[in-house]
């Protein structure tokens, strides 16, 4: 019994087999939940056919494509290099340039969607039939049109500068400009994709809570029953992004302080373990908002 005992923690104490396991539980979950979620509320909005003519519905439905696109993409290599290294960028020299570039875009892409959902909200809540009206799906298609042209052209740096390269005969993809790595953590990384939504969201659903405190019942005639249910899911998923990205934004900041300083053994295993938890947890991000 005690030599089982020692067997099991010896094997618990070594951080590769817990970053597996963890991966692989966490990340099958989450891969599972979010897939079926996100083809469930694509067949929904497109059998229904409200993204025709809603502007919030059409923001929904987009970002639920790109939801599911980042978990078929960056959610499944990641699965693949923390649980079973089999890491695919170090054995493709595209690969290595395209994913980095692709993951953000996508990412950009859906934060965008739920942002612009949200503002939309804010004027469909609104008692003023000029703001009502500044709700149109044709400018909304113009919109996200020009955000996803935007996105693509922000990432052609990260293509670019991405690169596998051989330090030590070891393969490592990664970023070739110092320059463009400072950028990409504090202004793509953390303003970008952090400290903008965040922003965003919480200012506008601080708006809409307030649109809808001041509504009376006889005032309701100008909520549609289609404008309350996609308030209700845009109120939830706003909550489930400060729940994702949130406490991520918190772990990427500390991360990024503590890069260069001095840690023990001890402290660098919790920092590794704690880093593929959020790793994986973010991902929850683009699983449950749309289910």
């Amino acid at each position: 019994m005690l030599s089982v005992n020692s067997t099991i923690s010896r094997i618990l104490v070594q951080p590769q087999v817990l970053s597996q396991y963890l991966s692989l539980t966490l990340g099958f979950v989450i891969l599972i939940s979010g897939t079926i979620g996100d083809c469930l509320n694509i067949f929904v909005f497109l059998i229904c056919g409200y993204y025709k003519h809603n502007a919030c519905c059409f923001y929904m439905l987009a970002g639920s494509l790109f939801d599911l696109l980042f978990l078929v993409v960056g959610l499944i290599t990641r699965i693949l290099s923390q649980g079973f290294n089999i890491d695919l960028t170090l054995m493709n020299g595209i690969w290595c340039k395209f994913r980095s570039s692709l993951l953000d875009m996508i990412s950009y892409c859906s934060l965008t969607c739920l942002c612009l959902q949200t503002i939309d909200i804010f004027f469909v809540t609104s008692r003023s039939v000029a703001m009502r009206q500044r709700s149109n799906i044709k400018l909304a298609r113009y919109i996200l049109i020009g955000f996803i042209f935007l996105w693509i052209v922000h990432e052609i740096p990260s293509f670019v500068f991405q690169n596998l390269i051989y330090p030590n005969n070891t393969p490592t993809c990664q970023s070739t400009n110092a320059i463009y790595v400072l950028y990409h953590t504090y202004v793509a990384t953390l303003l970008l994709s952090i400290c903008v939504p965040i922003t965003t969201i919480s200012f506008f659903a601080f708006r809409i809570y307030q649109h809808l405190r001041s509504v009376t019942v006889r005032d309701q005639h100008f909520l549609s029953t289609l404008s309350q249910q996609m308030t209700r899911m845009a109120l939830f998923q706003i909550g489930i992004v400060l729940l994702f990205q949130f406490p991520f934004g918190v772990a990427t900041a500390y991360f990024t302080a503590t890069t260069n300083l001095a840690k023990s053994s001890d402290r660098q295993l919790e920092d590794k373990l704690t880093q593929t938890f959020f790793n994986i947890y973010v991902y929850g991000l683009y699983s449950v908002r749309n289910s």
